[in-house]
């Protein structure tokens, strides 16, 4: 496949970044982020269908579908302490970068904003084979863009041979942002050219990892780090070490309306003293504030004195979930959710059945409160007969995929419920067990 130019890391201003390139390995282009230059934003003009089919809400990027997860997975990969994936099944986690850098996942934008407003947004056309690019120096900040001449995908599963990967292309340009030049080694995800039906630059390689290491440093023990947050009421305590005892901590929440290109969209609440010797914060939530990240920065200075970003509903509900299960890995991939699993609202799934031998007669979705692995002559099973039914979908195969629905209760108690739903397909001569999804229930947002 023709190789593609992932990064055109100037502008037409001539702001450009003059790359050192060595004979192998990461190269640097001179700029790097302070410890109040963390934020990212999206201001999503994706105008391709496919960067916002993704509609798996996640506990591990809360209140972000679409491109606006993928462009928060692929800044997040950088980041010091690994989360969960978010439904990737071609990361085990996400955030490999193990320095003393961690980005803030901001919100989206109402704007394109400028060179340094730190927003990621898409631009009607770019040179010719390019796919995105930051522009630069990040000193005081940064903006990319993505062209809108490719089939972008928003993941988290895998692409087809002729899309673009958002996730992939964002965490490239978010190691320009950060400093990081060109690398010399393939399959890096800072190496200078790519293509399209590709996902391993989602998942930064041991060069990145190095490069990053150099212009940050290793993550230092003396980085205060988040292990747990806990709601109650309109209070959040933060879990973990490396805090202050004294009132010099500040606490740093995701915005959760939209904000204004210029100026700072964080939410913070500043001068607050931790207990327990530096191992426990607890706030006020804010008024302004919703799901996202928190980050705790310390009174010290430097990439050191700023946490990792935990993720956090503050308590409140998702969209709803979805999580793609397939036991021991041996059913076919024949069944999806097309829409979020809400409350009162219409949960839309689908079956292929293009492939089942011999032509399937009948397809269906099976949904149970529970969960199991049993291997049956058909394949796995995997949802668990002795738990209470919540559907039995059946209907004739129409030799390709079909289309079935289910609607949960508009009840609030039904809310955070978790549920799993298996497809299938049967003819006279042969069933086939598909994979599953682990469903919990949300609301609309």
């Amino acid at each position: 496949m023709k190789k593609l130019q992932l990064v055109l890391p100037c502008t037409a201003l001539g702001l450009c970044s003059f790359l050192l390139l060595p004979a192998s390995g990461f190269s640097k282009n001179f700029s790097s982020l302070g410890p109040g230059n963390r934020d990212v934003r999206l201001f999503n003009n994706f105008v391709d269908g496919g960067a916002n089919n993704n509609v798996r809400g996640t506990a591990d990027f809360p209140g972000a579908l679409g491109a606006e997860q993928a462009i928060w997975k692929g800044a997040n990969e950088w980041g010091s302490v690994p989360r969960g994936p978010g439904n990737d099944t071609h990361q085990p986690d996400n955030g490999h970068g193990g320095a003393n850098f961690d980005s803030f996942w901001a919100g989206t934008a109402t704007g394109t904003g400028g060179t340094n407003d730190n927003i990621v947004s898409t631009l009607a056309s770019c040179a010719s084979g390019v796919f995105a690019f930051a522009e630069l120096p990040s000193s005081n900040g940064w903006r990319i863009r993505f062209c809108e001449a490719w089939f972008w995908t928003d993941g988290p599963a895998g692409i087809t041979g002729v899309q673009a990967d958002i996730q992939g292309v964002m965490a490239h340009e978010y190691g320009h942002a950060l400093g990081l030049g060109h690398s010399t080694v393939t399959f890096t995800t800072m190496f200078a050219s790519g293509t399209t039906g590709t996902v391993f630059e989602r998942s930064i390689h041991p060069d990145d990892i190095a490069g990053v290491q150099c212009i940050y440093g290793a993550a230092s023990a003396a980085k205060p780090v988040i292990t747990n947050v806990a709601v109650a009421g309109s209070n959040i305590t933060i879990t973990g070490s490396g805090f202050d005892s004294t009132a010099s901590n500040e606490v740093w929440f995701t915005r959760r309306a939209s904000t204004t290109p210029s100026g700072d969209p964080r939410v913070r609440v500043l001068n607050v003293a931790a207990t327990g010797g530096g191992t426990s914060i607890t706030v006020g939530i804010p008024a302004a504030a919703g799901m996202g990240e928190v980050i705790v920065r310390n009174g010290g200075s430097g990439g050191v004195s700023v946490s990792n970003a935990f993720p956090t509903t503050l308590g409140e509900p998702l969209f709803g979930e979805s999580v793609f299960f397939n036991g021991s890995g041996l059913n076919p991939a024949c069944f999806s959710s097309v829409t979020p699993p809400q409350l009162g609202r219409s949960f839309d799934l689908q079956v292929d059945g293009s492939a089942h031998p011999g032509g399937a007669g009948f397809t269906g979705v099976l949904v149970y409160a529970g969960s199991t692995q049993i291997p049956l002559a058909v394949g796995e099973l995997l949802v668990d007969l002795s738990t209470p039914q919540y559907g039995f979908l059946i209907g004739p195969a129409s030799g390709g995929v079909d289309a079935y629905s289910i609607t949960p209760l508009a009840n609030i108690n039904f809310l955070g419920a978790q549920a799993t739903a298996q497809g299938f397909t049967f003819s006279l001569s042969q069933t086939v067990l598909c994979n599953a999804e682990q469903i919990t229930l949300g609301a609309a947002p």
